[in-house]
């Protein structure tokens, strides 16, 4: 490499050159350096070219004859195994073209096709029917059937919500839509209102064939088999009960109207008989033949709709049907007449008795829930009653080690006798001088405490700077110089803590 570049490398390239050039000096040293080159070579020797032989041609004449060979083949057949006696062997069968209207499709799933489970001919309205209905059928319509579907029916919020839906289209002639049925048939009754006097058993029908042929509903019904349903059992209360449909009230509002109207005429006819002088007992029929008078008649009922049968689908109607009026006695007979008639069944109770029966619970319930709210204490939210649980569950904190060697030792301190406090070294040793200030072996030694001690002197004496001099009784001693002391207490070298000392010179 030349000099001049070198010299234009970077460092890192420099380097780099450097690194390149002692790995080959290694292995040129080793003899590696052209073994790896030959070894590449060998690896990209290069394949020879194959040579295409030139195709050779046929002489005139000595051509190939198969029409296969030419593409010109007839079209395969299809062998069959049926005998053809008069051609004497198997009969040839030949294509045929089929149009794609004669392919029958056939579906891999069942076709399930239902049924309305309603008697027709019972439900179907008459024009006495429609006559019934025909005055103000029209005002209030939707919402006497909300009504109906809340308070008789006993239907919850989100039944009455997807009953009025398909039930306010119906009725505004807008029509159903489902988007799962094809383009074009995707609107049922659509222009088409359907009102009181509409016979919802037809639409029943006509929706269980438009069903069938357009696809069943996922909603299992919800569609247009309930709401139909709905509507045809309201439509037969409707013929029950036609005052319903004029009357401004409510249905609650309206049952308690004619609660009040059927107690009058329970009192007018449970008028008390005041008996004469002497009873009789016997037949009836018996005694007014021989009174010479006809029995009463009986009244008959007049016939009155019933309600769908209940089915799956359909709620059975629990309308109630007024009863004719009773008759009183044509008979005036001059004495009372007690006729021994076995005990009657207990009858059923009509749907306004259940309805009254229930709003009465309901009053009590509510007055006792008041009065009980009044006397007891205010109740405890959710929150409230968790923090108690959670309070009586919650265990008293552990107590470490040191808190309970604590309590030992306060034990036994106030288990055993009070003990005198332990003096300290100073006040030991302040005793001790004081015992020893006679003995003649003290001499002129004053106890003091070393602060700097030169631990250059031999034997029990050792030359220190004190720091600090206790007083005595011959005098008060300042900061001096140099003392020689004698050990009281200390162990090892730099623990001294107190002696005896001795001015030097003295």
């Amino acid at each position: 490499m030349p000099e001049t570049d070198f010299n234009k490398m970077s460092d890192y390239e420099r380097q780099r050159a450097e690194r390149i050039a002692r790995n080959n000096a290694y292995l040129e040293k080793l003899g590696l350096k052209n073994s790896a080159k030959s070894m590449r070579e060998e690896t990209k020797a290069r394949k020879k070219k194959r040579v295409s032989k030139p195709k050779q041609r046929v002489a005139p004449g000595q051509e190939r004859r198969s029409a296969r060979k030419r593409g010109n083949a007839d079209d395969l057949v299809e062998l069959s195994n049926d005998w053809d006696e008069t051609v004497g062997g198997f009969r040839q069968v030949t294509k045929k073209v089929v149009d794609d209207e004669e392919i029958t499709y056939y579906s891999t799933s069942k076709v399930r096709s239902s049924t309305v489970n309603i008697d027709v001919e019972e439900y179907t309205l008459s024009d006495a029917d429609k006559k019934k209905l025909s005055k103000n059928c029209d005002l209030n319509y939707l919402n006497k059937l909300a009504e109906f579907l809340t308070h008789h029916n006993m239907c919850s919020e989100a039944n009455v919500r997807s009953v009025m839906k398909q039930a306010t289209a119906l009725y505004s002639g807008k029509g159903v839509f489902y988007k799962w049925w094809p383009e074009g048939h995707q609107w049922f009754m659509e222009g088409i209102r359907v009102t009181p006097l509409t016979d919802l058993v037809q639409v029943l029908l006509d929706a269980k064939e438009w069903e069938n042929t357009y696809g069943r509903d996922k909603g299992n019904g919800w569609l247009l088999d309930h709401p139909l349903k709905k509507m045809l059992i309201f439509q037969q209360f409707c013929l029950n009960n036609p005052e319903f449909m004029d009357s401004d009230l409510k249905l609650g509002a309206w049952l308690a109207e004619e609660e009040e109207g059927s107690d009058e005429d329970e009192d007018i006819e449970n008028i008390p008989v005041y008996q004469s002088e002497r009873e009789v007992t016997g037949n009836l029929s018996e005694l007014l033949e021989s009174a010479g008078t006809m029995t009463p008649s009986k009244k008959t009922k007049s016939p009155s709709k019933k309600s769908p049968s209940k089915s799956p689908s359909a709620k059975k109607s629990r309308t109630p049907v007024k009863s004719p009026r009773k008759g009183g006695d044509p008979a005036m007979l001059p004495f009372v007449v007690k006729q021994a008639t076995p005990e009657k069944t207990p009858q059923k109770k009509s749907a306004k008795d259940i309805l009254r029966e229930k709003a009465a619970a309901k009053a009590a319930a509510s007055k006792n829930k008041s009065e009980t709210a009044a006397t007891k204490s205010p109740k405890k939210s959710q929150r409230e009653i968790l923090r108690e649980k959670a309070a009586s569950k919650m265990k008293a904190p552990a107590k470490s080690k040191k808190d309970l060697l604590k309590e030992k030792v306060a034990m036994k301190k106030s288990q055993s006798s009070p003990k005198v406090p332990k003096k300290s070294v100073r006040e030991q040793l302040l005793a001790k001088v004081a015992t020893k200030r006679s003995e003649s072996t003290i001499g002129d030694y004053e106890y003091g405490e070393i602060v700097d001690v030169d631990w250059g002197g031999t034997g029990e004496w050792y030359e220190a700077e004190i720091k600090k001099l206790i007083p005595s009784g011959k005098g008060q001693f300042g900061i001096c110089d140099s003392y020689d002391v004698r050990f009281l207490e200390g162990g090892e070298f730099g623990e001294v803590k107190s002696c005896w000392i001795k001015r030097r010179g003295q």
